[in-house]
């Protein structure tokens, strides 16, 4: 097997490019890592756990600010745009820091390229949300969030290994190793 470059520094496995490294943190962050190793996974399945954790934070966000704008009588269209801009920010800042190694750009370029990726998976996340909740009339609006979220979280988490945080040498080819 071999190592895509710039994921867990083990050139035995394979993995995504931009995941974060784990040397020198505490043992509970390396919980996927352990749990990966002990089931006989490929260490990309570590990465996939943090980011599915930071979603899930981004999930608490994007759902919390939405159903209390809600609440205070915003529609459910204004109060979901509120909430993907405040989820957005969020999600960058715990991904940079937990899932992914950061970028060899600026922190801000990095945002404008995480913020990028984010509007197109998140466009296509609302376009779902309004058309789950259009279609759904009975549903409730945070159920069709829900779902929305989770049909776009693979989607997320490819643009952003692929283009938000791989370095330069790692954008060619879609990560495969050359």
């Amino acid at each position: 097997m071999r190592a895509l470059p710039g994921a867990t520094g083990r050139e035995d496995t394979i993995h995504a490019p931009g995941v974060a490294r784990v040397a020198g943190v505490s043992p509970l962050s390396r919980l996927p890592e352990h749990l990966v190793e002990m089931l006989g996974l490929p260490p990309v399945c570590a990465a996939i756990a943090r980011f599915l954790g930071v979603g899930l934070l981004g999930l608490a966000v994007d759902s919390g600010l939405f159903a209390w704008l809600f609440s205070q009588g915003a529609s459910a269209a204004s109060a979901r745009a509120v909430s993907l801009f405040a989820a957005t920010v969020v999600t960058w800042i715990a991904n940079r820091h937990v899932t992914f190694e950061r970028s060899d750009r600026a922190p801000a370029r990095e945002f404008a390229v995480y913020a990028g990726v984010a509007l197109a998976v998140q466009g296509f996340n609302y376009v779902l949300f309004l058309a789950l909740v259009s279609l759904a009339t009975d549903t409730n609006p945070l159920a069709c969030l829900v779902a929305s979220a989770i049909v776009t979280a693979a989607l997320s988490f490819t643009g952003h290994s692929f283009f938000t945080f791989a370095r330069r040498g790692e954008r060619r080819g879609a990560g495969v190793s050359r």
